[in-house]
């Protein structure tokens, strides 16, 4: 998230934990269901990389854009 999203750390943590709130509910902890969970966490996934503006066909290992290569 540091690197490949540009995030600072503060911007970081709120998103994990957004993504964590969004996933883990109190109704996910009473009955485990790995396809809602699974939903849940690529919905707030996407949520969080429409809101840095990065399109959601974008790859992370992407070989090829070395302009932007990570070093985190």
């Amino acid at each position: 998230m540091l690197g490949h999203l540009r995030m600072n750390v503060n911007q970081a943590i709120d998103s994990l934990l957004d993504v964590a709130s969004a996933v883990f509910t109190k109704d996910s902890l009473e009955g485990s269901n790995p396809e809602v969970n699974s939903k849940k966490l690529k919905e707030a996934i996407e949520d969080m990389l429409q809101a840095r503006g990065i399109p959601l066909s974008t790859r992370m290992n992407d070989p090829n854009r070395l302009e932007t290569q990570c070093k985190v």
